[in-house]
């Protein structure tokens, strides 16, 4: 499977909670992929996305062979550490480097730190030490408490301002989340020192990148480019050719980056069929997640689909010597593809394959997720202050 390049740029962005910041109009930060590359997105994956919006593990998913689950929590890594979704970007706290993953699906920024237990770090992780930084402070009567899929993933500490370096950006006092407590859906990934969220700010005592807007920053952007592009990595202040801001197409959007799907079709653009669906653009999603009913008339246009048989998993799996047709989704004004080679996934057994097309449903979580499969086939800025991205 061709590796995807996924890449952030803050078109017009950088951090709300940064009072002060040193930096160039423009830079560019390199990605760094995991050395243990695995094959993405199969039941482990389905499940970690699964708890982080709150939703049930089912038992059958929890002990699949695929991926070890305990109902909401993940003990196993084995297809969490994810040559197409597992990438970090080096990052400086207080002169201490470390390897986060840029999440559009939170707004914390925290690090594992000196006071997180060796049981819960896991091997070979870089901690931070605040008394290892002249710069570090920590921050009275305020503590780190960031909860994903309603409490079911944690992570919990002290809070801490200190100097904070991303490409040539230098914050000078950003608030981070030093660990003390981390659940291990978190550190049964090897690859991942911390979390800088990305979405705007939610109120809760956390760091966004999105309400700082030093020089000409207002924005940020999450993007694929093309496969011949050999540098991958995350570009700030400006928006490499071919793509434009004029050349993109604008919708609404909101500060968790969700957005309305109008359209869908299967294996052609003009098979175009009407709904009405409200999907966040989450980094922290292996998958697409659609409605459970579009799942399966998607799989089922080309076999007959396979639910929750093998290895009792819920999610789809079918023939991997199917080819699987493309789908598209109608954003605005624009058609999004994606190409049924990025929707085909890992083999689980016997001559089967899991899809990246999963479904979702559930009291009180997005009607659709847009993930890593549908990034992978589109160009998605995301602009602040005014609410909106353009995709292309």
């Amino acid at each position: 499977m061709m590796l995807a390049s996924l890449y952030l740029l803050a078109f017009a962005v950088l951090s709300s909670l940064f009072a002060s910041c040193l930096c160039s109009e423009a830079f560019k930060v390199s990605q760094v992929s995991s050395l243990n590359r695995r094959p993405r997105g199969g039941p482990t994956g389905l499940a970690r996305a699964y708890a982080r919006y709150g939703l049930p593990v089912s038992q059958s998913l929890a002990t699949s062979d695929a991926g070890q689950l305990k109902g909401h929590i993940s003990s196993s890594s084995a297809d969490l550490v994810d040559y197409e979704i597992m990438y970090s970007t080096p990052i400086t706290i207080g002169g201490q480097k470390f390897n986060m993953q840029l999440d559009t699906g939170s707004s914390a920024v925290w690090v594992y730190s000196a006071f997180t237990p060796e049981d819960m770090r896991g091997p070979n992780r870089s901690v931070y030490d605040p008394s290892l930084s002249p710069t570090s402070r920590i921050i009275p009567n305020v503590s780190l408490v960031e909860t994903y899929g309603g409490g079911s993933i944690y992570v919990s500490g002290l809070a801490y301002t200190d100097t904070l370096t991303i490409g040539d950006l230098v914050v000078p006092s950003q608030a981070v989340g030093a660990t003390e407590n981390v659940s291990s859906s978190f550190y049964s990934i090897p690859t991942i020192d911390g979390i800088l969220g990305l979405s705007a700010y939610n109120g809760s005592g956390g760091s966004d990148l999105s309400r700082e807007r030093p020089g000409n920053a207002e924005g940020t952007s999450l993007y694929r480019l093309p496969q011949s592009w050999k540098w991958r990595g995350f570009t700030f202040g400006y928006i490499p050719e071919p793509y434009s801001e004029t050349t993109l197409t604008w919708v609404n959007s909101t500060s968790d980056w969700s957005t309305i799907i109008t359209g869908w079709a299967i294996g052609t653009p003009s098979n175009m069929t009407s709904t009405s669906l409200g999907p966040i653009v989450d980094t922290g999603t292996p998958f697409l997640l659609l409605p459970p009913d579009y799942c399966t008339e998607y799989y089922n246009s080309v076999t007959t689909v396979l639910q929750g048989s093998y290895h009792g998993e819920t999610g789809f799996i079918y023939p991997c010597n199917t080819t699987l047709p493309d789908l598209y989704l109608k954003i605005g004004e624009y058609t999004a593809t994606i190409k049924g080679d990025q929707i085909a996934g890992p083999e689980v057994g016997n001559g089967y394959c899991w899809g990246h097309l999963q479904p979702i449903a559930g009291p009180n979580v997005p009607s659709a997720i847009l993930g890593d499969t549908f990034l992978q086939s589109t160009f998605t800025v995301f602009k602040l202050p005014a609410g909106d991205f353009g995709i292309r």
